[in-house]
């Protein structure tokens, strides 16, 4: 099996700015806007990423705002020591800069072209891979700033409240140790509509699921057909979000680097609650996020009746997801059965479930294995989980999911 990823592609972040919405949205005087200056962002290794955009964006803080900056990043870099192509460059680092905020205040617009507290550098951890997305969320609203408007012919001011940011943000949960978190979100796809009904994970409808998704750091299930009911999981919060998911669509004579001519990958979007919206009883709805989703059978080549396949996290350790299934009629044959779970392939174990535990998370029907093998894209072995681009498993005597084989090789989807 071969990954279908361009070796010339580069990474992409998606700096999402969402607006009106948060913890401590409250204010209650007038419209406020901000001219967000996108900054460079620069990896651990100190080489800059120039964004590129253009004009800055101007955001509406107090009502709900969806803006998304793409932002490609080189990844055709070779590491000093080994002279061979990045696994992938973290960036440590956020600068939240506002040039201008104008505000209305009892009626009148005042415009602060100073905020102080600003700029000010946030730790994040914003992953990115080669061909891959990979979304940086940063929510912003108006009870964020303090403004005070002095006696004439002083300036009016505004004041950051990196409290409230924080928040917003979530930062200073557990689960997230203090930084802004980027996170994996073009999702694989496997249509497991041929599973019968009964070992398929249910929807929130109670229907079961047609479709799984997984990126490394997240998991979606939605209905079968083109479009229609999509909900994301959180295996480490417990969390279910709600959202929608829609085809690949048509476009011109230049598709995006690596896709097939004529059609642009699959979309997805989270959906929740508009949190600006006074009445709570409305049933008004908001775009939170989006993505992108593409079939498997598109990105792995040479697929065989037994498919493994693993996902690096955004963490990029040694940890990270795996699927493994069984099919007939080889690429482009009906998935008959599914496990997912983890592979850890510095201690060499492999831990995975029946596909219908996904949203329950329940360890029942668990298999476990180990790593046999861990080769790079040359075929040279390896025991670095980054480098690592193909290998095997095997099940002992007793832990062999029924129907698969008890070895089993396996590829990492990255290029």
């Amino acid at each position: 099996m071969t990954v279908n990823i361009a070796q010339d592609r580069p990474g992409q972040i998606e700096l999402t700015f969402l607006t009106g919405q948060g913890r401590s949205s409250t204010r209650a005087e007038g419209d406020m806007q901000a001219t967000i200056t996108v900054p460079f962002f620069t990896d651990n290794a100190g080489r800059t990423v120039n964004p590129g955009l253009g004009d800055p964006p101007q955001l509406q803080l107090n009502s709900y705002q969806n803006l998304i900056r793409r932002i490609n990043v080189d990844m055709n870099i070779r590491e000093a020591e080994t002279g061979q192509l990045l696994n992938s460059r973290l960036f440590e680092n956020f600068e939240l800069t506002i040039s201008q905020l104008r505000f209305e205040q009892d009626g009148t617009t005042f415009t602060a072209n100073q905020v102080q507290g600003l700029p000010q550098t946030f730790r994040s951890r914003i992953r990115v891979f080669p061909g891959r997305y990979t979304s940086f969320p940063v929510f912003l609203n108006d009870s964020q700033f303090r403004t005070e408007v002095p006696t004439a012919p002083e300036e009016p001011t505004a004041t950051f409240l990196p409290e409230v940011f924080g928040e917003d943000n979530q930062l200073g949960d557990t689960n997230n140790t203090n930084v802004l978190m980027g996170f994996l979100s073009d999702l694989l796809q496997f249509d497991i509509s041929g599973i019968p009904e009964g070992e398929r994970p249910p929807l929130s409808n109670g229907q079961p699921a047609g479709r799984v998704y997984l990126s490394g750091d997240t998991y979606g299930i939605s209905q079968g057909g083109s479009r229609g009911l999509f909900e994301s999981l959180s295996l480490t919060l417990g969390q279910t979000v709600e959202g929608r998911f829609a085809p690949p669509g048509e476009i011109g004579v230049n598709p995006p680097p690596g896709l097939p001519q004529g059609t642009t990958p699959g979309t997805y979007s989270l959906i929740q609650p508009d949190p600006t919206d006074p009445d709570p009883f409305s049933g008004s709805r908001i775009t939170a996020l989006q993505g992108i989703w593409r079939d498997y059978r598109k990105m792995i080549n040479n697929v065989g009746s037994t498919v493994a396949i693993t996902m690096p996290s955004s963490r990029d350790d040694d940890t990270q997801d795996i699927v493994i299934f069984r099919q007939s009629g080889g690429a482009n044959g009906t998935i008959q059965s599914m496990f997912f779970g983890s592979i850890d392939m510095g201690n060499g174990t492999v831990r995975v479930y029946p596909i219908k535990n996904l949203v329950s998370a329940s360890v029942e029907g668990e298999r476990q294995g180990r790593v046999t093998s861990m080769v790079t894209g040359t075929g040279a072995s390896t025991l670095s989980a980054a480098a690592t681009r193909r290998g095997t498993i095997e099940f002992a005597s007793g832990e062999t999911p029924a129907g698969f084989p008890s070895r089993m090789d396996f590829v990492v989807y990255r290029r």
